[in-house]
């Protein structure tokens, strides 16, 4: 896991650097019902020892971020990002082009 979070950062250098689209957006992670708050509290707990921050947030808290949510209690992951697959596949095919690979 602590190798995700080193990923994902290099990922969006990568992105940045070759104007691949991509987007900080930020997650939720809900519980639906009080018998998953403990759950929620175990999926903060094993994000917090592999350096990814979770914020514990209210229902009132997720419904702001996200209108549509029903949850009883959410973890909001801040520096979640989406990227566009295929603009980032084009960029390795470039860059794998440019070292002299030769795909079809």
């Amino acid at each position: 896991a602590r190798h995700c979070v080193r990923g994902a950062a290099q990922l969006l250098d990568f992105c940045r650097e070759r104007g691949v689209a991509h987007r900080v957006c930020g997650k939720l992670i809900v519980a639906t019902s009080e018998s998953q708050h403990g759950d929620l509290a175990e999926v903060a707990e094993h994000a917090r020892r592999n350096g990814v921050h979770l914020r514990p947030i209210s229902r009132e808290e997720a419904r702001e971020l996200e209108p549509e949510v029903v949850c009883t209690s959410a973890l909001h992951s801040p520096g979640t990002a989406i990227v566009d697959s295929h603009g980032f596949m084009e960029a390795l095919l470039a860059d794998a082009q440019a070292a002299g690979a030769v795909l079809a």
